[in-house]
């Protein structure tokens, strides 16, 4: 398990914002039809990744029109970079999904969806995120 530390400590930029929610829209095909899921942030798509749940081994239980309160924040200049994975097992992690978000599509307060296809598999995810500083 890695230190918590490690993967909250991050270098502080021009802007704080926070990820509040994540909304299932359509779940990666899995067996369940749940997506145990982690994501990563990184700033100005270069630098450290900061996982959410910040442990190793750890994720989110998700289902069509499941909403994860996540509350991870996230300093950055203009822009980050977001991935969202698919946890089976240690052994068995897959990025299903990827996107790229600028402050102003945060302060423009519409939904954010990240989606991705894999072969017949429409995966689709809505974040919802604040500005908390300037």
């Amino acid at each position: 398990m890695s230190n918590i530390i490690d993967n909250t400590n991050q270098p502080k930029k021009a802007t704080l914002a926070v990820i509040n929610s994540i909304t299932c829209v359509h779940p990666a095909n899995d067996l369940g039809n749940e997506n145990e899921i982690f994501f990563k942030l990184q700033a100005e798509g270069s630098g450290d990744w900061f996982r959410c749940p910040s442990y190793d081994n750890t994720y989110n239980s998700m289902k069509k029109g499941s909403i994860w309160n996540c509350g991870r924040s996230i300093w950055f200049n203009t822009n980050f970079s977001i991935k969202i994975y698919e946890y089976d097992n240690s052994n068995d992690i897959s990025e299903i999904a990827s996107g790229f978000i600028t402050r102003d599509e945060i302060t423009g307060g519409i939904p954010l969806k990240i989606t991705a296809s894999r072969g017949t598999d429409d995966v689709e995810f809505t974040i919802s995120a604040s500005i908390l500083t300037n």
